[in-house]
């Protein structure tokens, strides 16, 4: 045990880095514009309920711990953060399965070592769930691949990690498809060629039932949300996918669009070589060729629900669950080529090496304690609001304040956890008749405020009304 605990001690000391890194963006960071929405639906403000916003299982977790810590940032954040751990876990897990050293670090070096990846593991979203979940699931998947026959109990935990992390985020729901497709073919194929105990079949139907009563209720709540026009986030092609999160995970430089379209183009063509690969080796049977198997089914159902739906594709946050998997994927696919002789070991390590010092580098480039990538505008709300705090703090009466709509749910959830003097703000936007104003840097702000504090080169401005 202890031997092997040394052997893992750099993979220990990473991953309480990152933790260490992840609890600190959680109690540090302003509370986003959507996080504070999730936040009004567990103080029962039923607006926001039937919206895209409302990611089930967070939102639970939300509340519970809401109750049982208070209200703060890392109270609400608490359960994406201990999701990080489960996260790291299952990663680990996973690579072990391909009993090789670099194509475990390679694996590490994607999925572990991503800063935009990690950046979900510290709000309070279903995103840092969902992540956590899928991997936890993927791993019992990879690991059925070792059994010959169908084992109820190891479905069992594919499938209800899987129906949590759809609970987490609806945009896993292409990810829970393909399994349970995957899941119903092998049961099928089994129960024809080797007949199980009649108790082994019935515990297997009602695994495979309840999924699919899982993931019928969850189409229908997605056609729901579609109806009210809260599908809106997406893009128009899966190329667009791939960049989205290339551009997003890249920490050198935001205009590097060479370095870009370069790593796009490097994940598509390995996609593609990998998935020639299985083809020819007809290697379906291994944890890789149900890794290529399983991308492939959901792959195909984001285009089929893109030429039947018009639905869109994964954008930015929304396409997270596919680093992991491209991460998992690569490392099993170098595990499963025929790398005997020492010359293609010695290519093996320097590709391994290079790929580790570029995501690490990227890492410590693309990291930050101040803000959140996709709500980057929310970065100085909680700054502003103890200037605010600091500027009423002697008045009787509430003072006014209005705001560009996109501060309004953060200011609101600070407004109320912390009791301030001041009224709540709405969606109306800046008011000439509040006594302050909390704005973008080039928001136009009306005659007769005075600028009181900058944040940040101007990206937010807090105002005062002049008193004559």
């Amino acid at each position: 045990m202890r031997a092997r605990l040394s052997k893992l001690l750099p993979e220990i000391l990473l991953i309480t880095s990152l933790l260490i890194y992840v609890i600190y963006r959680a109690s540090t960071l302003s509370f986003t514009h959507d996080e504070s929405l999730s936040f009004t639906i567990i103080k029962g403000n039923l607006d926001w309920v039937l919206t895209a916003n409302n990611h089930l299982l967070n939102t639970q977790l939300m509340s519970i711990f809401s109750r049982a810590f208070g209200d703060s940032e890392l109270s609400l954040r608490l359960p994406n953060v201990l999701s990080f751990l489960l996260y790291s876990f299952f990663c680990l897990k996973i690579l072990q399965l391909t009993k090789n050293r670099a194509t475990f670090l390679i694996g590490i070096a994607i999925c572990l070592l991503n800063p935009y990846l990690i950046e979900f593991f510290s709000l309070a979203r279903g995103y840092g769930l969902a992540l956590a979940f899928m991997t936890a699931s993927m791993f019992y998947f990879l690991k059925s691949s070792f059994t010959s026959y169908w084992n109820p109990r190891i479905y069992t935990r594919i499938m209800l990690f899987a129906l949590l992390s759809l609970a987490s985020s609806f945009g896993l729901i292409n990810f829970v498809i393909a399994l349970l497709f995957i899941s119903c073919t092998k049961f099928l194929v089994d129960l024809r060629s080797n007949p199980m105990c009649s108790s082994n079949s019935l515990i297997s139907v009602l695994i495979l039932l309840t999924s699919l009563t899982c993931v019928v209720l969850a189409v229908s709540r997605l056609l729901e949300l579609k109806n009210l026009g809260e599908l809106y986030y997406g893009i128009e092609s899966f190329r667009g996918s791939v960049h989205s999160l290339v551009q997003a995970s890249n920490g050198f430089s935001e205009n590097a669009n060479t370095y870009t379209q370069g790593l796009k183009w490097m994940i598509i063509i390995s996609a593609v070589v990998m998935s020639i690969w299985v083809f020819i080796k007809k290697d379906l049977s291994s944890p890789f060729g149900r890794m290529i198997t399983l991308v492939a089914v959901l792959v195909f159902g984001l285009f089929l629900e893109f030429w039947i739906f018009e639905a869109k594709f994964p954008v930015g946050r929304t396409a997270l669950f596919l680093i992991p998997l491209l991460g998992f994927t690569l490392a099993h696919f170098m595990a499963r080529m025929e790398l005997g002789t020492s010359r293609k070991k010695t290519f093996l390590w320097v590709l391994t090496l290079c790929l580790l010092c570029l995501s690490s580098v990227n890492f410590l480039v693309g990291s930050n304690v101040s803000y959140s990538s996709d709500w980057n505008y929310d970065a100085f709300t909680s700054d502003a609001i103890e200037e605010l705090k600091r500027k009423t703090l002697n008045r009787e009466t509430p003072a006014s304040l209005s705001c560009n709509w996109l501060f309004s749910p953060s200011l609101n959830y600070y407004i109320e956890t912390k009791n301030l003097k001041l009224t709540k703000t709405d969606k109306s936007g800046i008011s000439s008749n509040s006594d302050y104003i909390y704005a973008l840097g080039n928001d136009s702000v009306p005659a007769g405020f005075k600028r009181i504090q900058s944040f940040g080169d101007n990206s937010s401005v807090l105002y005062e009304k002049l008193h004559n």
